[in-house]
């Protein structure tokens, strides 16, 4: 039995349960107060944890969103290992990806707006890193693409991972609402979809194979 397999022990299962907890309580308060509205205290009660206890898990709030981040990354990793073992075409692979953060958004705008989910990974010494795997996930997406012929190949993936990137990092910021008032707005909705449809044209656009000039 290798040690991956070995059985937790009571107290590493109380631990991983209580970092759980501890996670399902930010992401249900960010989503409600945002992250500026929800305090350590709000956090360690939800969880039913006292004050010391979130200290021994977490040293910030940050620290919390971070882990968070990082939970969405290793959660899109999953749906694109998913979507590649699928046969479908590029652009229906990145439809998927852009539909599953826009549902994300819906479902989390108090969290989401005003740049909260961004305030970590903003960060100098932490963007670059992040970056470069949000990239990297989407490259994988092309790099299928490019073998199955439906992604150009007069630039690099590469770049047009950080192109796809982008224009989703865009599609969050401006399909959520700026302030309370608009979330109850009836235009909201139909203001997403038509966010959401002009970047999956514009991808279309920018990925489809261009015939070589003669």
């Amino acid at each position: 039995m290798t040690d991956e397999q070995m059985p937790l022990s009571r107290r590493e299962r109380n631990k991983y349960e209580t970092r759980k907890r501890l996670l399902s309580a930010a992401r249900a308060l960010f989503a409600e107060r945002g992250v500026t509205g929800t305090t350590i205290d709000d956090l360690a009660e939800a969880a039913n944890v006292s004050r010391a206890t979130f200290f021994n898990y977490f040293p910030t709030k940050d620290a919390v969103v971070s882990a968070l981040h990082d939970g969405h990354m290793q959660k899109l990793g999953i749906l694109i290992d998913g979507l590649l073992e699928r046969e479908m075409t590029t652009h229906e692979r990145i439809r998927l990806v852009f539909e599953d953060i826009t549902d994300a958004t819906h479902r989390f705008r108090e969290y989401l707006r005003a740049g909260e989910l961004e305030r970590d990974p903003a960060r100098d010494q932490i963007s670059p890193e992040r970056t470069e795997q949000f990239h990297d996930l989407i490259r994988r997406l092309l790099d299928r693409g490019i073998t199955d012929g439906d992604v150009r190949t007069d630039y690099s993936a590469r770049f047009l991972a950080q192109t796809v990137a982008a224009v989703y990092i865009s599609s969050v910021q401006y399909s959520r609402p700026l302030s309370p008032q608009d979330t109850d707005s009836p235009d909201t909705d139909s203001q997403d979809t038509d966010s959401f449809d002009d970047a999956m044209r514009f991808i279309a656009e920018a990925l489809e194979p261009r015939d070589p000039i003669a």
